[in-house]
């Protein structure tokens, strides 16, 4: 029997308060930063692309695999998508704050267990 190799965490917010933020590349990398630092991530690299006339995709490579966030700030959207391998990081950390930070006024969130011998394992995370 194997183990999983890492979790997967997948979270739309909609209706985000503090929408300012979705359309500043310094702003979203800031708050990408921390939200690694606080789920015991090691950042690698950071890169940003910033789309005509708005949005943003921003990907960090974190030693234990990836975190993405893309923003629609016509529609106070964001997803985020965080692949972590291993057991260290602590991936609902980092999408709590994000949720604490941006202030959605709804949001849904899945941990999908990745790998080891059986399908994937999909539970809900968190709905407000």
């Amino acid at each position: 029997m194997y183990n999983p190799a890492g979790q997967h965490i997948l979270c739309d917010l909609y209706n985000i308060q503090n929408d300012e933020s979705l359309n500043n590349i310094e702003k979203i990398e800031n708050i990408l930063k921390h939200a690694i630092y606080l789920s015991k991530s090691k950042l690698v690299k950071i890169f940003s692309h910033q789309y005509q006339p708005q949005g943003i995709t921003t990907v960090a490579i974190i030693q234990e695999s990836s975190f993405v966030l893309h923003s629609y700030p016509e529609q106070k959207f964001m997803s985020a998508d965080f692949f972590s391998c291993g057991t260290k990081a602590q991936p609902e950390k980092g999408i709590k704050y994000l949720l604490d930070v941006l202030n959605p006024k709804e949001h849904y969130a899945q941990k999908i267990l990745r790998g080891g011998n059986t399908s994937l394992e999909i539970s809900p995370m968190v709905k407000k």
